[in-house]
């Protein structure tokens, strides 16, 4: 019987490649997915990867050459005379990385991306595994170092945060960064005070050209930032910054220079204003202290352009707020995961913030739905997969309209706690009182309304009635309704222009609860609506 080691080297070559060639998938033009790592024989990471991390260059999105490399020594041989095959180059950390030792010159002079990750989560590793780990890491980074020149991304996440190496080495004479765009030094179980590292031979400072997308441990950017205040000037311009894990330190009541202790917010918000990213990602952030928010003048200004919160602490929310510039409007604002309380008298926001579009993302309680909606002014309100989104957080809207003032468009997606009789009556409310206020006050600026309402998901259905009651009032509100999984699926809108004939599920003509008193708007009002969405507040929004 003839083996497959009997097949002569220059069959088995063209057979290797066209299997490689079968393996090109284009449509992944980000980093590739966990089916991919399985399909590739690797363990996939126990973490998703930051959704900002894309390849804008991807051009074969598959982990083929892995899986041959993985086989004998042969077919590494093979896999390794394939350069393009080795532009993104995948460790992980649970496995010995020595039979890929020479990986980084397999991809000759091409670009290359390195990933560490583990696909073991170990929330108390041992003291053998964190030296192992960290071994791991450091050989990796050997092999690599001589090519670090092509390097335009660094992703390492580690178990322990003893494992990652000094980040100030990035911003090095030590190492030539002239490709480098994106690094994540990101950890499972980080330091949440600020740690010592060995900083001994990266002087002087300079700043990665390439540099545009940065992620740290606080614990890093923190020490790294004390210890080398000019580190932030050779911070390039960035359009993501992501901040992960620490918990900041009170400031010192005696401090006589007035400058910003170790660990503090106040150092925290100086570093970032300086850096002033595009976007920035806050993750698993609080304060040490939880005291009276102290009337103390902000000396610099917070004015991110878009910024996530994920995960974060009342406290540790009121104060940032504070520190924001209300005169800016901030693009888009995404607080997830969080459980904020509601702020007391002495720790209250003394501004709103203004914002274009506020999203919540996986609030589950009232409490927290409302402390938030009541910290900022938003144009676009997103909320996605709330259990907190419930009908007694849109009543506290409904009775506070003081709360959102310039909301114009609701985005719904993934909640179930809410009915649709109480949103519309937020909807109705908000538009009546919209109306009188323009007519009692024609002088004074136009009080916007709810013009554009989305929903889609697992939410709840509409009635008969309420279909006809959104359809009667297409004239001020823009409505689009899918409900449903991805097999029981109902969509409603009530603009025939934009829905093919059959969609509404409803006859005009058969409207069984509600009347034209039902309607929320006079034909004056409607007018006076029209009017003004014809100009600062178009009604057709896509």
């Amino acid at each position: 019987m003839v083996s497959i080691a009997d097949i002569p080297n220059e069959i088995l070559h063209k057979i290797l490649k066209e299997a490689l060639v079968a393996s090109f998938n284009p449509e992944i033009t980000d980093f590739p997915p966990p089916w991919v790592f399985v399909d590739a024989g690797l363990a996939p990471p126990h973490r998703p990867l930051s959704e900002s991390y894309v390849y804008p260059d991807s051009i074969i999105g598959t982990l083929f050459a892995f899986k041959v490399a993985r086989v004998p020594s042969l077919w590494r041989d093979i896999a390794s005379t394939w350069p393009y095959a080795w532009d993104h180059v995948v460790f992980d950390l649970q496995e010995d990385p020595t039979p890929f030792d020479e990986v980084f010159t397999w991809s000759g002079d091409r670009p290359i991306r390195v990933y560490m990750f583990n696909s073991i989560f170990h929330p108390q590793p041992t003291v053998e595994m964190e030296l192992l780990e960290a071994k791991r890491v450091q050989k990796i980074l050997a092999s690599l170092s001589p090519h670090f020149r092509r390097c335009k991304s660094l992703i390492i996440y580690t178990t322990s945060s003893s494992s990652l190496p000094p980040p100030g080495q990035y911003f090095s004479t030590t190492l030539e960064s002239t490709a480098l765009a994106f690094l994540s030094l990101e950890t499972d179980i980080p330091e949440k005070q600020v740690p010592c590292f060995d900083y001994l031979g990266i002087l002087p400072l300079v700043a990665p050209p390439a540099l545009t997308q940065l992620s740290l441990t606080g614990a890093a950017i923190m020490d790294l930032s004390w210890e080398f205040p000019q580190w932030v000037n050779c911070v390039p311009k960035l359009t993501f910054l992501k901040v992960t894990t620490f918990s900041f330190s009170e400031a010192d009541p005696e401090s006589v220079d007035g400058k910003p202790g170790k660990g503090t917010l106040e150092l925290f918000i100086s570093i970032i204003c300086r850096i002033d990213p595009d976007h920035i990602h806050i993750l698993n952030v609080s304060l040490s202290y939880d005291t009276p928010l102290k009337d103390t003048p902000q000396t610099r200004p917070f004015s991110p352009n878009s910024i996530h919160l994920n995960n974060v602490s009342s406290p540790f929310l009121y104060v940032l707020v504070n520190w924001m510039n209300c005169e800016e409007t901030i693009s888009m604002i995404r607080i997830s995961n969080s459980n904020i309380s509601q702020q007391q008298p002495t720790t209250g926001i003394r501004v709103l913030i203004p914002g274009k579009f506020l999203e919540l993302e996986n609030i589950t309680t009232c409490e927290s739905v409302c402390s938030i909606l009541g910290a900022f002014h938003s144009i676009t309100l997103k909320v996605t997969n709330c259990a907190g989104f419930d009908d007694a957080a849109i009543e506290w809207l409904t009775s506070n309209p003081d709360t959102l003032p310039g909301l114009w468009e609701l985005q719904i997606s993934d909640c179930v706690n809410f009915s649709t009789q109480v949103l519309r009556l937020l909807v109705k409310t908000r538009a009546i009182a919209s109306s009188k206020h323009d007519r009692a006050n024609p002088t004074l600026p136009q009080l916007p309304y709810i013009g554009n309402l989305s929903i889609w998901g697992n939410c709840p259905a509409l009635s008969q009635g309420e279909k006809v009651w959104y359809k009667r009032n297409v004239e001020t509100l823009q409505v689009s309704w899918i409900s449903g999984d991805r097999y029981n699926r109902e969509y409603f809108t009530n603009d025939r222009d934009s829905c093919p004939m059959g969609l509404f599920g409803f006859d005009d003509s058969d409207s069984d609860s509600d009347s034209d008193e039902e309607i929320f708007l006079s034909e004056e009002g409607r007018e006076s609506c029209g009017e003004r969405n014809g100009g600062n507040l178009p009604l057709n929004v896509d």
